[in-house]
């Protein structure tokens, strides 16, 4: 576990210098009394979650459950409050586009949000798209050098580097000599030369990068009492694949060497997917995992996360790779509340206890949808259509039998905090059948 060596935050300030007994926040987390890390996690909670996120995270991984509960249940209800923030302003967004005002509030939320760290991958990604599109139409309105500044950060996290050029040089022309300026475009040409790919591409082919990724791995491992390592390198570019199983078949013989399972994770198999050769994975790794969600995503049409038949086909697809005894399948434990206005459609992620609060909030019936294998639900507020394919008792259990029908290694879930209590006895009765 790796301590946050920047921010120490203490319980309670020190008055003295002589006070030897404060002990910082994180390492607090390390101390062998349960109850202590319990009151810890419960005074964060009963503070300001959104000062703490940074712990919070860290107490993901304690070997505490009901620190880890506490801590995903912050973490949760922070992602709550954000999405319940940004469906709002959305909203209003929607109804006056061209609002100076309202544009640069929408960017300073976002902005606030994604340096939150609360977002990951797809849904990250679509709202750092949305902020550079906000950026931009407010530079439309006026040029100053903080948005432009804001603008090219977020193009470089995007890797949209000829528009970060672009960018630079549209601020060259105002402020060629303001030091802001020059600190981003060197930052500009080291994230070009080192940043461009290196987590992928320039990492992966190397082998003292790889050796380097291993061994440190295999030591947190280690030292935090693993059983093993789940790999996931998503969106992984054609280039990158040779080198990405390199880097598997060199993790692998560490790991068996320490006794550690090796598992790694894989989109639902399509076309554009044939360079992550699956078929060599299964070889080299103890378990090769489908990533069984995210049929339909945010920026999609609306639709089910996870429809029984195409997750059945993303089964099947695998096992003409990769023997059943090395394929576990993962199910969403999240759905998605999708709201369509109008020609705009737009979704939140949300966890079972969740949707099944806005079913009975709103007074929903809710039928078996034979299609999907899933009870679906729809709605009308305010001129808004909502549509919610849920995922529970029901549509849970028919993705675990498939374990059994295609006698798979097992099944594993994205992500923890967003089922509900009785979910694993559903799996497991599933399981056993």
């Amino acid at each position: 576990m790796k301590i946050n060596e920047e921010i120490y935050r203490s319980i309670i300030a020190p008055k003295e210098e002589s006070d030897r007994n404060i002990v910082p926040l994180e390492e607090v987390l390390l101390i062998d009394e349960a109850a202590m890390r319990r009151d810890l996690i419960m005074n964060v909670l009963n503070d300001d979650p959104e000062n703490y996120i940074d712990m919070l995270k860290q107490a993901r991984m304690n070997d505490d459950v009901e620190v880890v509960h506490y801590a995903i249940t912050g973490m949760v209800e922070l992602s709550k409050e954000y999405e319940s923030r940004l469906q709002k302003i959305e909203y209003r967004y929607a109804k006056e586009p061209e609002n100076q005002q309202l544009i640069s509030e929408y960017c300073d939320f976002l902005q606030e949000y994604l340096s939150q760290g609360l977002l990951e991958g797809q849904m990250e990604l679509v709202q750092r798209n949305q902020y550079i599109k906000l950026l931009k139409k407010k530079l439309k309105f006026k040029e100053d050098l903080h948005t432009y500044v804001c603008l090219a950060e977020n193009q470089m996290q995007t890797k949209e580097y000829e528009q970060v050029l672009k960018s630079l040089e549209r601020m060259d022309k105002k402020w060629h000599r303001n030091e802001e300026y020059w600190i981003l475009r060197i930052r500009y040409y080291v994230e070009l030369k080192q940043g461009k790919e290196l987590k992928e591409t320039e990492t992966l082919s190397s082998t003292a990068a790889r050796q380097n990724i291993i061994s440190q791995l295999i030591q947190a491992a280690k030292d935090v009492g693993m059983d093993g390592i789940n790999v996931d390198f998503e969106s992984l570019s054609e280039d990158v694949g040779i080198h990405f199983l390199e880097f598997l078949r060199e993790l692998s013989i560490e790991c068996h060497k320490n006794n550690l399972v090796l598992s790694v994770d894989n989109p639902v198999p399509e076309d554009f997917t044939s360079h992550y050769d699956r078929a060599e994975q299964g070889r080299v790794v103890d378990y090769v995992i489908i990533m069984g969600y995210d049929e339909h995503y945010v920026g999609s049409e609306a639709g089910s996360v996870a429809s029984l038949p195409w997750v059945e086909q993303g089964i099947q697809d695998t096992l003409d790779e990769v023997p059943a005894e090395r394929v576990i399948n993962a199910i969403p434990f999240y759905t998605r509340l999708w709201k369509t206005t109008g020609g705009n459609v737009t979704s939140e992620a949300i966890g079972m206890d969740q949707a099944q609060q806005t079913i009975a909030d709103n007074n929903v019936e809710t039928y078996w949808d034979k299609t999907t294998s899933q009870n679906y639900g729809k709605y009308d507020i305010d001129n808004s259509t909502y549509q919610i394919w849920l995922e529970d008792a029901q549509s849970v259990a028919q993705k675990v039998k498939l374990v059994s029908k295609y006698d798979l290694a097992g099944v594993s879930a994205w992500k923890l905090g967003f089922e509900n209590n009785g979910i694993w006895q559903v799996i497991s009765d599933n399981l056993n059948n």
